[in-house]
């Protein structure tokens, strides 16, 4: 097997040289793939989890409308009911996940401090708390609005 890696047109490095540059690291990176290893099953899984809380109802909603996705998660200024039902509960989410992250380097060896349990708890927590803002918002919005009458 040969690994190359280009560096400019006319040097490129094999394996002897790569290895030569990782030598000083071998134990830590030793340490780290065995620990990827453990960890890969359930990171993917957490990953599913916070796609399918952040990105699946955007992508539901918004299709491939650039417009709608910059406006409502890169500017955070949603018009209408359906914007603060989709962008609150992403938010609610990534913020409810970041603060279930506390816990865990308290103990590793309780069960409920594992990676990602405390996170996934938080993500959901988060998101569900922001559905409940995301409601009270559109309907306090929708009140608020005037209806044309005819």
């Amino acid at each position: 097997m040969f690994v190359s890696i280009k560096l400019d047109r006319n040097h490129s490095l094999g394996w002897k040289e790569v290895e030569r540059l990782l030598q000083p690291f071998s134990p830590k990176t030793k340490i780290q793939c065995s620990m990827i290893g453990r960890y890969l099953p359930r990171t993917i899984n957490w990953s599913v989890l916070m796609s399918l809380l952040t990105f699946v109802p955007a992508a539901c909603v918004f299709g491939s409308s650039w417009t709608d996705w910059q406006r409502v998660f890169a500017h955070t200024k949603p018009i209408g009911a359906i914007d603060y039902m989709i962008c609150l509960p992403a938010h609610g989410a990534i913020i409810g996940a970041w603060f279930g992250a506390w816990p865990m380097p308290l103990d590793w060896e309780r069960p409920w401090q594992e990676w990602p349990v405390c996170v996934s708890y938080g993500a959901m927590a988060g998101y569900l708390v922001a559905m409940v803002a995301s409601l009270g918002f559109a309907l306090v919005r929708g009140a608020r609005l005037p209806l044309k009458q005819d």
